[in-house]
Protein backbone atom coordinates (compact mmCIF):
# COMPACT_ATOMS: atom_id res chain seq x y z
CA UNK A 1 0.00 0.00 0.00
CA UNK A 2 1.19 3.32 -0.74
CA UNK A 3 0.39 5.70 1.71
CA UNK A 4 0.93 9.90 1.97
CA UNK A 5 1.10 11.31 5.19
CA UNK A 6 1.14 14.91 5.63
CA UNK A 7 2.34 16.41 8.95
CA UNK A 8 5.08 14.93 11.11
CA UNK A 9 4.44 15.51 14.33
CA UNK A 10 3.86 12.92 17.16
CA UNK A 11 0.21 11.38 15.19
CA UNK A 12 2.00 11.41 11.77
CA UNK A 13 5.42 9.80 12.75
CA UNK A 14 3.71 7.24 14.83
CA UNK A 15 1.44 6.17 11.35
CA UNK A 16 4.61 6.44 9.17
CA UNK A 17 6.46 4.18 11.13
CA UNK A 18 3.24 1.73 11.99
CA UNK A 19 2.80 1.58 8.23
CA UNK A 20 6.87 1.60 7.37
CA UNK A 21 7.34 -1.36 10.28
CA UNK A 22 4.78 -3.54 7.96
CA UNK A 23 6.31 -3.14 4.86
CA UNK A 24 4.28 -0.23 3.07
CA UNK A 25 5.14 2.61 1.05
CA UNK A 26 4.98 5.60 3.13
CA UNK A 27 6.29 9.45 1.83
CA UNK A 28 5.82 11.63 5.02
CA UNK A 29 5.27 15.55 4.07
CA UNK A 30 6.31 18.24 6.62
CA UNK A 31 7.44 21.77 5.94
CA UNK A 32 9.98 21.55 8.89
CA UNK A 33 12.61 18.95 8.14
CA UNK A 34 13.28 18.88 12.47
CA UNK A 35 10.08 17.39 12.73
CA UNK A 36 11.70 13.90 10.87
CA UNK A 37 13.83 13.94 13.69
CA UNK A 38 10.46 12.01 15.13
CA UNK A 39 10.14 9.12 12.76
CA UNK A 40 11.26 5.84 13.92
CA UNK A 41 14.93 4.37 13.85
CA UNK A 42 13.39 1.54 11.23
CA UNK A 43 11.23 4.14 9.11
CA UNK A 44 12.12 2.67 5.49
CA UNK A 45 9.64 5.31 3.93
CA UNK A 46 10.45 9.12 2.15
CA UNK A 47 10.14 12.65 3.55
CA UNK A 48 9.34 15.72 1.48
CA UNK A 49 9.92 19.07 2.88
CA UNK A 50 6.97 20.90 1.61
CA UNK A 51 4.55 23.37 2.91
CA UNK A 52 1.32 21.43 2.32
CA UNK A 53 -0.87 23.78 1.27
CA UNK A 54 1.05 24.34 -1.58
CA UNK A 55 -1.19 22.45 -4.41
CA UNK A 56 1.72 21.04 -6.24
CA UNK A 57 2.97 19.38 -3.30
CA UNK A 58 0.36 16.99 -3.93
CA UNK A 59 1.90 15.91 -7.48
CA UNK A 60 5.23 16.23 -6.05
CA UNK A 61 3.58 13.75 -3.10
CA UNK A 62 2.36 11.80 -6.06
CA UNK A 63 -0.91 11.61 -3.79
CA UNK A 64 -3.08 10.89 -7.23
CA UNK A 65 -0.63 7.60 -6.93
CA UNK A 66 -1.95 6.96 -3.15
CA UNK A 67 -4.28 4.14 -1.87
CA UNK A 68 -4.40 5.73 1.45
CA UNK A 69 -3.93 9.67 2.52
CA UNK A 70 -3.69 10.95 5.97
CA UNK A 71 -3.80 14.57 7.30
CA UNK A 72 -2.16 15.34 10.27
CA UNK A 73 -0.93 18.65 10.49
CA UNK A 74 -1.29 20.68 13.03
CA UNK A 75 -4.12 22.87 10.95
CA UNK A 76 -8.00 21.28 11.32
CA UNK A 77 -8.96 23.49 8.03
CA UNK A 78 -5.58 22.21 6.32
CA UNK A 79 -6.43 18.76 7.12
CA UNK A 80 -9.73 18.69 5.69
CA UNK A 81 -9.17 20.85 2.38
CA UNK A 82 -5.79 18.19 2.16
CA UNK A 83 -8.10 14.99 2.53
CA UNK A 84 -10.91 16.74 -0.21
CA UNK A 85 -8.40 17.60 -2.15
CA UNK A 86 -6.77 14.04 -1.80
CA UNK A 87 -10.23 12.41 -2.56
CA UNK A 88 -12.07 14.42 -4.84
CA UNK A 89 -9.69 16.23 -7.21
CA UNK A 90 -7.08 12.90 -7.53
CA UNK A 91 -9.22 10.33 -6.92
CA UNK A 92 -7.55 8.75 -3.67
CA UNK A 93 -10.08 6.54 -1.93
CA UNK A 94 -9.16 6.35 1.49
CA UNK A 95 -8.25 9.97 2.90
CA UNK A 96 -8.34 10.35 6.72
CA UNK A 97 -8.30 13.60 8.32
CA UNK A 98 -7.20 14.22 11.75
CA UNK A 99 -8.48 17.22 13.69
CA UNK A 100 -8.98 18.51 16.82
CA UNK A 101 -12.34 20.49 17.17
CA UNK A 102 -15.32 18.85 17.56
CA UNK A 103 -16.64 21.63 14.43
CA UNK A 104 -14.67 20.74 12.64
CA UNK A 105 -15.41 16.85 13.17
CA UNK A 106 -18.60 17.68 11.96
CA UNK A 107 -17.39 19.52 8.82
CA UNK A 108 -15.47 16.35 7.80
CA UNK A 109 -18.29 14.09 8.31
CA UNK A 110 -20.37 16.51 6.53
CA UNK A 111 -17.98 16.44 3.87
CA UNK A 112 -18.05 12.67 4.28
CA UNK A 113 -14.40 12.52 4.96
CA UNK A 114 -13.25 10.04 7.74
CA UNK A 115 -12.25 11.93 10.19
CA UNK A 116 -9.80 10.80 13.61
CA UNK A 117 -10.95 13.50 16.36
CA UNK A 118 -7.86 13.60 19.23
CA UNK A 119 -10.47 15.90 21.46
CA UNK A 120 -12.99 13.56 20.62
CA UNK A 121 -11.19 10.22 21.43
CA UNK A 122 -9.10 11.40 24.09
CA UNK A 123 -12.15 12.42 25.94
CA UNK A 124 -13.92 9.15 25.70
CA UNK A 125 -10.70 7.14 26.99
CA UNK A 126 -10.24 9.56 30.00
CA UNK A 127 -14.60 8.90 30.84
CA UNK A 128 -14.12 5.33 30.30
CA UNK A 129 -11.23 5.62 33.04
CA UNK A 130 -13.71 7.71 35.13
CA UNK A 131 -15.97 5.36 34.68
CA UNK A 132 -13.78 2.10 35.50
CA UNK A 133 -14.55 0.64 32.37
CA UNK A 134 -12.95 -2.46 30.87
CA UNK A 135 -13.11 -1.76 27.38
CA UNK A 136 -11.06 1.21 26.80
Amino acid sequence: MYTVIFGCGRVGSHVAGALSSEGHSVVVVDRDPVAFKQLPAGFSGFTLVRNASEFDVMEDAKVREADLVVAATQDDNLNLMLASFARDLLGVNQVIARVFDLSSKAVGEALGITISCSTELVGRSIMAQIRGDEAK
